[in-house]
């Protein structure tokens, strides 16, 4: 009878201690993801800080506006081969072209040309994250060298929207600029929330196809529709000059003149193929894509 009494004893006392230990897992299983959700946050707020799109009052219509070509964040760590947070070169190699004609044009064009670049403090946590890409002050954080500077006009920013930037929001004003031509990268981000914050401002704004970037050609296809469903003018480089540089103060139509030109967009047609990329030899020959694919 004392040893079943141990026995019992024992079952009850293992019985406990099995209880016990489930609850020391739990508990511990809780801290750990109180941990990871506190570590999540540390990281998502500063993150969920550069993102924010800024608001503004709405621009005056001036009588003698002007136009300005934004380059926005083509910078060395995120365009060239030896960068340490590189985008895309297939496309950001394409796009320093275009950019190159299209500021040319601008210049003899009377159009304002403005860079604008993303710099973060030493400390910056959106640093760390990124590997110090773009850490203030430092050679990868500088403009791509094939970029041609055509002015002094260079603000920087430390969210993706350039107006967040009070000396540009300022100089754009004092220039007495109601139209804005994007490019740049990145489309979906700093280059999104740009527009974004111009289209609070009323600005007038056109994207250039081929003269902006992002991750892959499906997603630059994408936002480029999602910048003409806002209410831009969505065009490639080859139509920008075509319009600006010959006739500066219009809008001249000299669009869809070639299959290439007609490969890069058409408001007339606002739907999008089906396809993404063909034949890299053949380019789009549909009228309706928002982006021109280069030749191989």
């Amino acid at each position: 009878m004392p040893s079943l009494m141990k026995s019992e004893e024992r079952k009850a006392k293992a019985h406990v201690g099995g209880r016990m230990m489930k609850r020391k897992i739990l508990i511990a299983a809780l801290v750990l993801l109180v941990l990871v959700l506190a570590a999540a946050s540390i990281l998502a707020i500063p993150f969920a800080s550069i993102t924010v799109v800024t608001r503004g009052e709405p621009i005056e219509r001036y009588e003698d506006a002007k136009k300005a070509v934004l380059v926005i964040d083509v910078q060395k760590n995120l365009t060239s081969e030896d960068g340490t947070w590189i985008l895309n070169l297939d496309q950001t190699d394409r796009m320093i072209e275009k950019i190159n004609e299209i500021t040319k044009a601008a210049e003899r064009s009377g159009i304002i040309v403005v860079y604008i670049t993303n710099e973060f403090a030493r400390n910056s946590i959106i640093n760390r994250m990124t590997d110090r890409a773009m850490e203030e002050k430092t050679e990868g954080a500088k403009m791509d060298e094939r970029v041609r500077i055509l002015s002094g006009d260079h603000f920087i920013k430390n969210k993706m929207d350039a107006f967040s930037s009070r000396s540009f929001e300022e100089f754009l004003i004092a220039s007495k600029v109601d139209h804005l031509i994007l490019t740049g990268i990145d489309a979906e981000d700093c280059v999104d929330k740009t527009f974004k914050g111009a289209l609070n401002r009323k600005y007038r704004l056109t994207v250039v196809s081929d003269a902006v970037a992002t991750k892959s050609y499906e997603a630059l296809r994408k936002k480029l529709e999602d910048f003409r469903i806002a209410g831009a003018e969505v065009i490639a480089a080859s139509e920008f000059i075509g319009k600006y540089a010959a006739d500066p103060s219009g809008f001249r139509s000299s669009a869809h003149n070639s299959p290439r030109i007609a490969g890069a967009f058409s408001a007339m047609n606002p739907r999008v193929c089906e396809s993404d990329i063909r034949d890299r030899n053949a380019g789009y020959t549909c009228p309706c894509v928002p982006l021109m694919i280069p030749p191989a």
